[in-house]
């Protein structure tokens, strides 16, 4: 993330998560998502505190579909000890999120 903000990566990887795989669009945001998986496997909580970013700033069924069904599920396959606390504290704050799970 050193050539980027972490605002930058939260909204390129937002942009990313809506374009079409054979965008320009997606292209170029692809390095968002690179650059979260080094972040899942180097910083469980940054990561998690990434997914709540996102969450926050865009609830679309493309963005949460994605994060969820691949960022939040890797997170808990790799550090699922680690962060499982917090989801469920988030779950049993937020209904939305609950149900996005």
């Amino acid at each position: 993330m050193s050539d980027h903000t972490y605002e930058e990566l939260v909204q390129a990887w937002i942009r990313f998560s809506k374009a079409d795989r054979s965008s320009e669009e997606y292209e170029k945001h692809f390095w968002a998502f690179s650059t979260l998986l080094e972040l899942l496997r180097e910083d469980p909580n940054q990561t998690w505190q990434f997914i709540v970013d996102v969450w926050a700033r865009d609830q679309s069924h493309k963005t949460i579909s994605y994060l969820f069904a691949g960022h939040l599920e890797d997170l808990l396959s790799y550090h699922g000890p680690e962060i499982i606390e917090k989801v469920e504290q988030k779950a049993k704050a937020d209904p939305k999120f609950a149900n996005a799970l």
